[in-house]
């Protein structure tokens, strides 16, 4: 999983999609399938060399048809420079294909 979420990093680096402090928050979910539904294993990173990010993290998870399988927020995640750590495993019954994800910061106190 961890190589993924630094593969996932990667080709965003390589398109030149680090454009802000935001855009070094990555997240990866692996799927494995089981005889009645898929576990779903969620990991993010923080990439950024000098900023801790904090805030919430959604993840968005699709089928084949682009419909909305389901939605998770976690909230107040705190990642250091450099951290990369595994936020939750979970499962469905219906098929994933693809997932989104969008992060909302908050500031440090």
């Amino acid at each position: 999983m961890l190589t993924d979420l630094d593969q996932n990093y990667e080709d965003k680096k390589a398109g030149s999609e680090l454009q802000s402090f935001e855009d070094y928050i990555v997240v990866h979910v692996g799927a494995y399938k089981n005889e009645d539904d898929v576990d779903l294993v969620i990991y993010a990173g923080n990439y950024h060399e000098s900023q801790t990010f904090h805030g919430n993290i959604t993840l968005f998870v699709y089928d084949k048809n682009e419909e909305e399988v389901f939605t998770e927020m976690y909230k107040n995640v705190t990642l250091a420079p450099g951290d990369k750590r595994k936020l939750d495993t979970t499962f469905t019954s219906q098929p994933m294909e693809t997932y989104r994800y969008r992060y909302e910061t908050h500031p440090q106190m």
